[in-house]
């Protein structure tokens, strides 16, 4: 399945992107997505998803829709 992912602020400049397609799976979790991202685009966006634990962001927005 495709999603469009859309980033704004620090994100975007970071993902170097406002927004990009991305292939998943339909039962992929948030997490599972935010970690793909990071593997995608890197530390520098990394650093935006998740805290040093490695847990998501607590300040992290989401939209679905």
């Amino acid at each position: 399945m495709k999603i469009t992912m859309y980033y704004s602020g620090v994100l975007a400049a970071a993902a170097g992107a406002s927004e990009e397609e991305i292939d998943i799976a339909e039962d992929m979790t948030l997490e599972s997505l935010l970690r793909q991202v990071t593997d995608t685009h890197g530390r520098d966006v990394a650093r935006h998803l998740f805290n040093e634990q490695g847990n998501i962001q607590t300040g992290l927005l989401v939209v679905v829709g």
